[in-house]
């Protein structure tokens, strides 16, 4: 912006408070930028226009200037009321979105058990295959060995 004056000095040509300005600024009356992170910088030309525009007779008068016509306060307030619902609905949205992941933190809490469970199922049964194949070993041999002739169990007449 090429001229730009701060809030008190906007206040003053204004005459009302430094506040007043802000809420100005705000509502779209006055165009202003922020250079840093707290102070305003307003453009002097939207100052001029704003007392050019809007009849002035203290604060209440400009005020009372921008207040809105009576016909278009009901569609103010409609809208108003059509908001207010859509931020209820949003914060409903966003309760049943932190429902909805408690509820798939908990589903993935038990789905890691079972498939620890599981884990622990396949190596328990491995170790039962391994204990049934030296068992399957075992019998083998003495199956062999029994069917060798002079076996130690046979009974030798003299």
């Amino acid at each position: 912006m090429a001229d730009e004056i701060s809030v008190s000095e906007a206040a003053k040509l204004l005459e009302t408070s430094g506040q007043t300005v802000r809420n100005y600024i705000r509502q779209g009356l006055l165009n202003a930028r922020r250079p840093g992170a707290r102070a305003f910088l307003v453009d002097r030309s939207s100052v001029e226009a704003l007392l050019r525009d809007r009849p002035l007779s203290g604060r209440r008068g400009l005020r009372q200037a921008a207040a809105v016509p009576a016909d278009g306060a009901e569609e103010l307030a409609r809208e108003r009321d059509n908001l207010r619902a859509r931020v209820v609905d949003l914060q409903e949205a966003v309760l049943r979105l932190r429902a909805a992941a408690d509820l798939q933190r908990r589903a993935d809490a038990e789905r890691a058990t079972e498939v620890e469970r599981l884990m622990e199922a396949l190596r328990a049964a491995d170790r039962a295959g391994e204990l049934h194949r030296r068992a399957t070993a075992e019998l083998e041999e003495a199956v062999a060995g029994m069917a060798l002739p002079g076996h130690p169990g046979e009974i030798v007449e003299s």
